[in-house]
């Protein structure tokens, strides 16, 4: 598993928020400040640097942070972010990074940062009324701070992480997906919507890319018609961190009608006789779940050379 430290500078605290957000997006991952990086730090498979700018630079301490430790660090993957007010000037911030860690960076972004006049020091102040005065830009208090864009950078870092881990061949991830569904029979599904989130314990039947759920209804339905968007999580009971096994499903539901063909097909997959349908006194209701991406966490595969957790995409 891709463990991501995330290392920064933070004069009056944006970067140090952006920081721990960005930790919870990316766990398994620990924020440090530079000054308390340790030597051990240094087996972490990827790295995360952030530094505010102020009077148009990168700080100088994560500069020479980089350039003392370039032997090593320059071998690791890297995303980068700065906190700035001119977020359009992106590159011309994150250049001076680029030339020391060149190819090393897999990512980069700029995120707004917070100014508050009334706690600068004095030397930052004169800097950041001369940029106003720059750009003709109002010299008062400024919030570009999004958490929308904080989120979205985590995520996108997240996914170019993922892309790095050990695979196991596809054919045969899905073919442990199968058997690892195959063994359980109930799963939790989580639904959400304006109305409200739930989640269900509920039994389940897979076959080729699908789940069938037969249900007599209940509030999961209100979510599923409003927005067909799922996830499911199917999991071995706990033992150790040394046998993990269970995984996070995301798809799209359909409610089947008991009018179609098939809805007899899949109670024949799930071994119930159509005719017997008629016997219950309510309806008896079909969701079918399309599987779109499977995560699953299994220690299995990192006893085989893989990385404990793999990524399968349906198509």
């Amino acid at each position: 598993m891709q463990r991501t430290i995330i290392l920064y500078e933070s004069r009056y605290g944006t970067t140090e928020v952006i920081a721990k957000n960005l930790s919870l997006i990316l766990g398994p991952s620990k924020y440090c400040k530079i000054e308390d990086f340790k030597k051990s730090d240094k087996d972490f498979e990827f790295f995360v640097i952030g530094s505010p700018v102020y009077n148009e630079k990168i700080q100088l301490k994560t500069l020479k942070f980089l350039e003392d430790n370039i032997e090593w660090i320059k071998d690791k993957r890297i995303a980068v972010f700065c906190t700035c007010i001119s977020t359009k000037k992106e590159y011309e911030y994150i250049n001076k990074l680029l030339g020391i860690l060149g190819s090393s960076i897999v990512y980069f972004r700029a995120l707004g940062g917070i100014i508050q006049l009334d706690k600068l020091n004095s030397e930052d102040y004169r800097a950041i009324e001369s940029f106003c005065n720059k750009v003709t830009m109002p010299f008062v208090d400024i919030n570009m701070y999004d958490i929308n864009k904080v989120i979205e950078f985590g995520i996108d870092v997240k996914n170019i992480r993922d892309e790095f881990i050990k695979r196991v061949p596809g054919t045969q991830l899905l073919k442990g997906i199968e058997e690892f569904l195959n063994a359980h029979n109930t799963c939790t599904l989580c639904t959400a919507s304006s109305i409200g989130v739930r989640g269900t314990p509920i039994e389940y039947s897979y076959k080729d890319g699908y789940m069938y759920i037969i249900t007599e209804g209940g509030e999961k339905f209100a979510n599923i018609l409003l927005n067909n968007k799922v996830s499911i999580s199917v999991y071995d009971n706990y033992q150790s961190m040394m046998k993990l096994g269970g995984m996070q499903i995301t798809g799209e539901a359909s409610i089947i009608y008991n009018n179609t063909d098939e809805y007899k097909k899949i109670l024949y997959l799930k071994e119930i006789n159509p005719d017997s349908i008629g016997d219950f006194s309510v309806n008896m209701n079909i969701i079918k779940i399309k599987m779109r991406k499977v995560e699953f966490l299994y220690s299995k595969f990192k006893n085989m050379g893989y990385d404990i957790k793999q990524i399968y995409l349906f198509n």
